[in-house]
């Protein structure tokens, strides 16, 4: 039978189902609106494509991403690659099936993992770890060879099975800061060498075309990248302090460490989504609020001021090394997943026009660090306005860069810009000189916020005196309505966490006993013990919306709430080097999970806030492959 026919059977068998799409039904064409593709993508650049735009200004104008005096076929090849999903069910196709796996008093469920693994530069530890996580043999070859000696027995490895155990489970694996084919993540396809050992389908989208010049290994350096730099005044001095044989070595190595394979080198950087249910669909879509330009920003040369500011050596080389010239932005990326039970009959949804059965949807944005905390708002915001149209549930995950304060490069201007518009502090000096002891109050005002947002960005916002800069983006997450009445689950209720802890977003994000447990941190913190205030932000985030139609109702609907959330910092922090024992950390954040259960785990008429909720309501979803549900 020719294959063309055969597959025109095929749609039509999927089609003709008259008990609703399963595994079994789903076609690999198309069928009443959906689609499943084996694998599909847009080009990626060639390495001369690449030079050739390295110079180039670009930037993004509406829909499009403009380069000045580029060839018109090769911004349409470039744009192509930021707005088109890259779609990968080949896992599905070879027989790959959820766990599914059940958790007391939940049930069913649908396990979700989320993580910014820092470009996949350490892929090959990365790969083991989720190895572990679900085989016994290769936990124990992680712990032998990758994990801290004093992290091996006792309350340690406890803790450290556990958070295996959570990422074990996870069907679904949102990740940001994805590499493709970059010198510095060992030329590899990071989200496609993933996809292939947990056998899962997955999707990614290309944020940003690196064609900075070191990156690309077009630009050398020179002797005089190494001599002293006089921050006083602001030159390059030769006083002959440095012998010239170090200067010619640095030289040498720095040039070797930057050489490129060009046969390899396509320099594109994303975010992924890995999935066990399959992929129906996939988009991308370019944020329109840019609040950092990386081609034009990236070429400025940093000011004294921020070389101060970053604390940065007084060579020239390391603005180089440090640079990211790119073209694209900041985006979203969607996945609709099949995933069988999320029906909207006996629910409140049933009589909602458009509901999509059997649909969650997958959203993930990296929101931008060089930026304020008014502008990564905005992206929040329309991000939100994205997706508030879905009649489905929703899990959110994502670098939101939440750290409190602004990223933006300073200079003198910026520094005279910022104080005129910033009205909070126009009216501090101006209560200093009329109220006695005003400014003594202000002081104490901010030792006692400082105190109060560590760790947690989601506290209340009081102008002037209390000030929060990051509540304006939770709140626009909280005040999300979708489209069937739906919103975000911020009940914070502690019987539904790992350790008891409750407020705002404790069922999706692991709280501490003050503030969230941290996502991230420098390699070194000041302080001793949990007054270690310096170098530790939360910054990653997981929201989830079921089919509850209040943000904080703890008597509405749990399924497909968030539950049991869990921050893995703790393995983040366990492993060395095998090769010489030292630490190396996985990625310079910590991953996330969080369970969502397929049905509503409360008893008819509960409150479903309690340990007792009830019996439980699954079991009634038709699995026709070879995993089935009990």
């Amino acid at each position: 039978m020719p294959p063309r026919v055969a597959a025109s059977l095929l749609v039509l068998a999927s089609c003709a189902a008259s008990d609703g799409l399963d595994f079994d039904d789903l076609c690999f064409g198309k069928c009443d609106g959906i689609s499943l593709e084996e694998h599909s993508g847009p080009a990626l650049l060639e390495w001369s494509e690449l030079v050739q735009l390295s110079p180039l200004p670009g930037r993004r104008q509406g829909a499009s991403y403009t380069i000045d005096n580029a060839p018109a076929g090769l911004v349409d090849k470039v744009n192509r690659l930021l707005v088109t999903p890259f779609v990968n069910n080949e896992a599905f196709k070879a027989g790959t099936r959820p766990h599914h796996p059940t958790h007391d008093k939940l049930g069913a469920t649908v396990d979700v993992a989320f993580w910014n693994i820092e470009r996949g530069q350490q892929l090959p530890a990365i790969r083991d770890v989720f190895a572990a996580a679900q085989d016994s043999s290769a936990r124990d070859r992680l712990y032998s060879s990758r994990i801290k000696p004093e992290a091996r027995t006792g309350d340690a490895r406890a803790q450290l099975d556990k958070q295996l155990d959570a990422l074990g489970t996870a069907d679904v694996i949102v990740l940001n800061e994805v590499d493709r084919y970059m010198k510095r993540s060992g030329y590899t396809d990071v989200v496609a060498e993933l996809g292939k050992a947990l056998d899962m389908n997955w999707t990614w989208g290309a944020e940003f075309i690196e064609i900075d010049p070191v990156a690309l290994g077009i630009e050398k350096f020179q002797r005089q990248d190494f001599l002293d730099y006089d921050t006083t005044a602001h030159k390059v001095v030769d006083n002959g302090v440095i012998p010239e044989a170090d200067l010619q070595a640095e030289t040498a190595e720095a040039n070797q460490l930057t050489a490129v394979d060009s046969t390899k080198s396509r320099n594109v950087h994303g975010n992924a989504i890995l999935s066990r249910y399959p992929i129906v669909k996939a988009r991308v879509i370019p944020l329109q609020t840019v609040c950092w330009d990386w081609n034009s920003g990236e070429r400025t040369p940093r000011s004294f001021i921020q070389e101060g500011k970053n604390i940065v050596a007084e060579k020239l080389f390391l603005e180089k090394w440090m640079r990211q010239i790119r073209h694209g932005g900041r985006n979203m990326l969607i996945a609709d997943l099949y995933v069988p039970g999320l029906t909207a009959q006996g629910t409140t949804m049933e009589h909602v026009a458009g509901v999509r059965e059997n649909t969650l949807t997958v959203v993930t944005a990296h929101l931008e660090a060089v930026s304020s905390p008014a502008c990564r708002a905005k992206q929040m915001a329309e991000v939100m306005a994205k997706i508030a149209e879905i009649k489905n549930p929703v899990v959110f995950g994502g670098d939101l860069n939440t750290f409190g304060s602004d990223g933006r490069p300073t200079t003198i201007e910026s520094l005279l810009r910022n104080r005129v518009t910033d009205w909070q502090y126009i009216t501090r000096k101006v209560l200093g000189r009329l109220l006695p002891y005003s400014g003594w109050v202000f002081t104490a005002a901010d030792i006692i916020n400082w105190v109060r947002l560590k760790d947690d960005p989601t506290g209340v916002n009081v102008p002037l005196l209390l000030p929060n800069p990051e509540k304006g983006l939770f709140d626009t997450v909280e005040k999300t309505t979708f489209a069937d009445g739906a919103k975000f689950d911020f009940r914070g209720d502690h019987t539904r966490t790992v350790n008891a802890t409750g407020k705002t977003l404790a069922n999706s994000n692991q709280r501490d006993d003050k503030g969230f447990k941290t996502t991230s941190s420098l390699a070194r913190t000041i302080g001793i013990g949990k007054l270690a205030f310096v170098g530790k932000w939360k910054l990653d985030w997981i929201f989830a919306r079921g089919y509850a139609r209040a943000g904080r109702d703890t008597k509405a609907s749990y399924r497909m709430a968030p539950h049991l959330p869990r921050t893995l910092e703790e393995l983040q922090l366990a492993t060395i080097d095998p090769a010489t024992g030292t630490a190396e950390r996985l990625s310079d954040h910590a991953p996330l999970t969080v369970v969502l259960p397929i049905k509503d785990p409360c008893a008819e008429g509960s409150t479903c806030s309690g340990d007792d909720a009830g019996t439980l309501e699954f079991g009634d979803t038709t699995w026709t492959d070879a995993n089935t549900l009990p």
